[in-house]
């Protein structure tokens, strides 16, 4: 079995056999990598994906103004297929890459944005408008509302519109799935007073 820093060493070292087929090359590539290695693996990895999602697709490289994110953008047909309904194919495409890509437990370094035909501005602008138009009924009604359930990024949008209002409040409920947004008036309405029967 050999001395305990020897046991201790073999159980730190991960076990390609742990890890989902195809992906045992991959967590070699990224025990040493530098920004330009993730960029490079992330750029393979997501046109390996794409390979078998759409044919003909491309991946290039958007420079961003934040330092640590690397922005990877897929061109070509089959656009629908990659963004999936409300974006839950292209989310879960950029989590699988980043979750490969920042394997060694370090996503504080940055982050992959992946995007495709500019959905993400374009569902951006769709939830906050909708945020601010469902902020504008709860002024108008004094009664909360609740959003139907989106995906962690959207509920993120939706607060962050309106962090800056007074008179609303945001607040996510639920769980899994079933995550959503409630907004609520930030005070709420004093109930009237009835007078006495007697």
């Amino acid at each position: 079995m050999g001395t305990v820093e020897e046991r201790e060493q073999a159980e730190s070292e991960p076990r390609d056999a742990e890890q989902p087929t195809g992906l045992q090359d991959v967590s070699r590539e990224t025990s040493s990598s530098t920004a330009m290695d993730r960029l490079e693996l992330a750029q393979g990895i997501l046109a390996r994906i794409l390979a078998d999602l759409a044919e003909g697709c491309r991946v290039r490289v958007d420079p961003t103004s934040d330092p640590g994110t690397i922005k990877l953008v897929i061109e070509g047909e089959g656009a629908g297929r990659v963004i999936g309904h409300h974006g839950q194919t292209l989310d879960a495409i950029e989590h699988l890459v980043n979750r490969i890509v920042f394997r060694d437990g370090r996503p504080t370094e940055g982050r992959v944005v992946l995007d495709m035909e500019e959905y993400r501005s374009r569902r951006e602008q769709q939830v906050t408008h909708m945020a601010l138009q469902l902020a504008q009924r709860v002024r108008e009604t004094g009664r909360p509302v609740a959003m139907a359930p989106m995906s962690a990024r959207d509920r993120r949008l939706v607060h962050l519109a309106l962090r800056e209002t007074t008179d609303v409040l945001t607040a996510s409920e639920g769980e899994g799935d079933e995550r959503h947004v409630v907004i609520a008036p930030a005070r709420a309405p004093t109930p009237r007073r009835r007078r006495p029967l007697y």
